[in-house]
């Protein structure tokens, strides 16, 4: 193991994982504001342990995550960016604890969304996964934003995230990843184009033509080796807009790996269900965090996301426009066409109508399960 790979456990619970039980795995820094609304609507959802990586935080995080019974905690001083961006902690947790198991990796700020889930919970999905021989579930992150100013936008902790950030973009396109000559299909083989980031931080990358796809990759790749080489400063060089697609439900198996956060892995067989995953970057701290991030460089291209995104204080009086949508029930995303479902997945919500999963806008705290 690696000194990037350094892992200490915090807590001294045993980790007897059953092997239906769905384990969430998370690396944190910092999220004590997001984390009791997390956990409470994961454990709502089923799922059944949480395996945490505390990247060092330093608000009170650590002590909220060892006082949750149902939460195990690896705590590591490393760097974030030496782990490839957390993925290298996370798949060695992943291929310790979560062989065999489905396992959902996701940020604190990520709400995983799906077809009836307000009536479908996450073991009835993952069952109905199993019974096709499905072995992943394909999302994107679909960015949340609030009514007006970012300010106003306070995450205070156990509020839930909705009742904060509620609207989104309509406009989303679905298109076939990049071909490489004489290499294999990509995957996942879909990227998505669209949403509040593009629109207002990255204009130039919106269409979905070849061109505007192509020349920031070319570019950012360009600069990495010059960057490599000591000749320019790799935030100077721009960047291709944040990749929205994620395979973070797995069923893990041995030879699993994660490549580039959960955008990438290697090849597994995914539903024809689709999810999306709620994002909340744009509570009231933003500017503070970008300010933070593009001075830490610890983030991918040394930060030069958020930098991207100071260059647009404009940003910050809000992000509504004509064609934000609010969130009401994943009912709307499949009127949208964000979310696809199956007949067979749609009769499961019919057996499960009533027996409602808690709202995800009504909050219910939890201290932890024994």
């Amino acid at each position: 193991m690696t000194r990037t790979h350094v892992l200490t456990r915090v807590d001294t619970r045993p980790i007897d994982i059953a092997s239906d039980e769905i384990v969430v795995v998370t690396t944190v820094r910092n999220e004590y504001a997001r984390l009791p609304h997390f956990l409470d609507y994961y454990r709502r959802q089923g799922v059944g342990r949480f395996l945490v990586i505390d990247n060092d935080s330093s608000d009170g995080t650590a002590d909220l995550l060892r006082s949750q019974t149902d939460c195990h905690v690896f705590h590591t001083r490393n760097s974030y960016r030496d782990s490839r961006f957390g993925i290298a902690w996370q798949n060695t947790l992943l291929d310790t604890y979560g062989v065999g198991r489905w396992c959902l990796t996701v940020d604190a700020d990520e709400l995983l969304v799906y077809p009836h889930c307000e009536h479908v919970d996450m073991r009835d999905l993952c069952h109905f996964l199993d019974n096709a021989g499905d072995e992943a579930l394909y999302t994107f992150l679909l960015d949340m934003y609030p009514e007006g100013r970012l300010a106003d936008a306070v995450c205070e902790p156990g509020t839930p995230y909705l009742e904060v950030c509620p609207y989104f973009d309509r406009e989303y396109a679905f298109v076939e990843r990049l071909k490489v000559p004489g290499m294999p299909p990509l995957f996942p083989p879909l990227e998505v184009i669209g949403g509040p980031r593009l629109r207002l931080f990255y204009p130039e990358q919106r269409g979905t033509r070849l061109w505007p796809r192509v020349w920031p990759r070319v570019l950012a790749y360009v600069g990495r080796v010059l960057a490599f080489s000591g000749l320019v400063d790799l935030r100077r060089i721009p960047q291709p807009a944040p990749l929205l697609y994620k395979v973070p439900l797995v069923k893990w198996r041995s030879g699993c790996e994660y490549r580039a956060s959960t955008h990438k892995l290697a090849h597994v067989k995914l539903s024809e269900v689709t999810g999306v995953l709620l994002h909340f970057k744009f509570f009231a701290d933003f500017d503070e965090k970008a300010h933070m991030e593009a001075t830490r460089g610890e983030h991918y291209a040394s930060g030069s996301e958020y930098a991207r995104y100071l260059r647009c204080p404009e940003a910050l009086h809000g992000l509504r426009y004509e064609g934000s949508v609010a969130y009401r029930g994943s009912d709307v995303l499949l009127t949208q066409g964000l979310l696809k479902t199956t007949r067979a997945f749609d009769q499961l919500r019919m057996v499960h109508s009533d027996a409602a999963v808690p709202s995800l806008s009504r909050p219910m705290i939890s201290k932890g399960t024994s």
